[in-house]
């Protein structure tokens, strides 16, 4: 479960999002004593700290869930199909050449004359131009617009005694779209805006306090 190379899980099975983020490890079973290999999965602080919690009104993610989503995500990784946005933004590579006649101790090695030094050199993120990512101000609204779908539809499943899929808006939202959240075109940012504030409508609580006038959510202006 650890073999992750500091990739979330939850990210990847929900977002398509494989790149290589800060994070901790967490306890599937939520017992902090139990550090048996099969018990323990790197998250996204995030996420980590959504799995976590212990919230009523959130019913969170089920361990067969993210074990599903490692799964995926090591089919991938031993695939070598991870995500575009994964391979090239985690890591740049290069190879300093030092020369002379000194010792370079490194460790309890010591060598002699030419040698090797692989630096790796963490990179920030790359964003896809022309996408929301590149706009924070984009994305953050069709974020927070998941976020609103997701706080209606645990009303939702609560009053139906039924268990929250979290990521089933966003499958939804990536087969209408053909694009996850995060790289939806610029130019498409108004369709998805409708799709999701529909989405948003359409849950039970939407349609109840639609009808009494309530608001549902603040619109991209607000």
């Amino acid at each position: 479960m650890l073999n992750s190379l500091r990739r979330c899980c939850l990210c990847f099975g929900l977002d398509g999002d494989g790149r290589v983020k800060p994070g901790q490890i967490a306890h599937l079973d939520h017992d902090r004593t139990n550090n048996a290999p099969d018990n323990l999965i790197f998250l996204c602080l995030n996420h980590h700290a959504e799995y976590d919690a212990k919230s009523p009104q959130a019913k969170g993610f089920t361990i067969e869930e993210v074990r599903g989503y490692q799964d995926r995500l090591r089919h991938a990784e031993e695939a070598g199909v991870l995500p575009a946005s994964a391979t090239p933004a985690s890591y740049e590579r290069s190879v300093v050449q030092i020369a002379g006649a000194n010792s370079v101790q490194a460790g309890r090695d010591a060598h002699i004359g030419q040698v090797n030094i692989r630096v790796i050199k963490a990179r920030r993120d790359l964003v896809m131009p022309g996408t929301v990512a590149a706009e924070p101000i984009l994305h953050n609204y069709l974020e927070y617009l998941v976020g609103r779908y997701h706080k209606l539809k645990e009303w939702d499943c609560e009053k139906a005694g039924q268990k929250m899929n979290y990521a089933i808006v966003r499958q939804a939202y990536k087969s209408h779209m053909k694009c996850d959240v995060r790289h939806t075109p610029k130019e498409h940012f108004t369709e998805a805006v409708a799709f999701l504030q529909d989405r948003i409508r359409r849950t039970r609580l939407g349609r109840i306090q639609g009808s009494k006038g309530n608001k549902l959510y603040e619109t991209f202006e607000e």
